[in-house]
């Protein structure tokens, strides 16, 4: 799995599953012979519509979690927005809404598994 923490004036933004409708940021698997990096940047366009620079996300850590389904590697990035973007649109297979929110606001929100333990440890 590969994640993108994308903020702008420290509110990041989050995705609201159609599944659970918890919340976390844009993420998805890396597929076959793909890097976690090109992962993230195809996750982030293929959930949000938006194009993130290449040059402008950046490697954060690589984490190994244990889920109660499965045991995988997390890796996260970051991205600071220097624009906030005026539309977000959503893959509405598998997100029903989004919404900006800094760190301490986020850790109040229903947050997908391990998306809290990310932003206490790391963020």
């Amino acid at each position: 799995m590969s994640a993108c923490y994308a903020s702008y004036n420290n509110e990041y933004l989050f995705l609201q599953r159609q599944d659970d409708a918890t919340w976390g940021v844009p993420s998805g698997k890396v597929e076959e012979n793909e890097s976690p990096f090109n992962a993230v940047i195809r996750e982030f366009r293929e959930e949000t519509g938006i194009t993130l620079e290449g040059n402008s996300v950046v490697y954060i850590k690589t984490i190994y979690l244990v889920d109660p389904k499965k045991d995988f590697f997390f890796h996260v990035f970051i991205f600071k927005f220097e624009i906030k973007p005026e539309e977000v649109v959503l893959n509405e297979r598998e997100h029903q809404n989004y919404m900006w929110k800094t760190r301490e606001e986020s850790l109040k929100m229903p947050l997908i598994w391990g998306e809290k333990e990310v932003f206490e440890r790391y963020l």
